[in-house]
């Protein structure tokens, strides 16, 4: 007689992560039994399932996995004999931008320089460090008012890094700030905030 085969659950901590945090993935299996799971994880731009960790749940049919997800990626928890499946999860990755002032307070028709890095993903998008992104269009945007303003486009270097020059042509507060687009591996994001006093 065929044993029935088991349902399995896979579920995860958050939506969304920035790059750099930590998803927790929870799957279950029921009826509850000690038993070997794998994770598989599938890429963007990829049809395939590939292995992320092979794990055994507890008595009670549960297994936790912690990772560090580098890009927009789906998972799916599997029994060892890949009759049972679960049902697809999606974890978003979001892009970290940092930006910075060389001088928070300058004299009308001065100028100062706005520098930061952005991190994307690693090759691997499972599991790695977090990297600092080459050649990646930066988009560096002033406040008018309630609107956001793009001043100019930027690239990063090798090493993840921009930076500009801007002269401070009308006194008051200014605020400034980046914007990174998306793509099919991470989401895009804003940096922070940073305001220049104009004397």
């Amino acid at each position: 007689e065929t044993t029935p085969a088991a349902v399995v659950k896979l579920t995860a901590s958050a939506k969304t992560v920035y790059i750099g945090q930590t998803a927790t993935f929870i799957a279950t299996v029921d009826p509850a039994r000690a038993t070997a799971l794998r994770i598989e994880v599938r890429r963007p731009g990829t049809s395939a399932w590939s292995t992320a960790v092979e794990l055994a749940t507890d008595d009670t049919g549960r297994v936790i996995w912690a990772c560090d997800p580098q890009v927009t990626s789906e998972y799916r928890a599997v029994t060892a004999d890949g009759r049972s499946v679960s049902g697809v999860v999606k974890v978003n990755v979001r892009a970290r931008a940092t930006v910075k002032s060389s001088a928070k307070v300058v004299h009308k028709s001065g100028s100062v320089t706005m520098s930061g890095t952005i991190v994307t993903a690693t090759d691997d998008g499972v599991s790695a460090s977090a990297v600092s992104a080459a050649s990646v269009r930066v988009v560096l945007q002033r406040k008018q008012g309630s609107r956001w303003v793009n001043v100019r486009t930027l690239k990063t270097s090798a090493t993840g890094r921009f930076n500009t020059r801007e002269k401070m042509t009308s006194r008051g507060e200014v605020r400034y700030r980046v914007v990174v687009l998306g793509n099919e591996a991470y989401l895009g994001t804003a940096s922070n905030v940073v305001v220049v006093r104009v004397k």
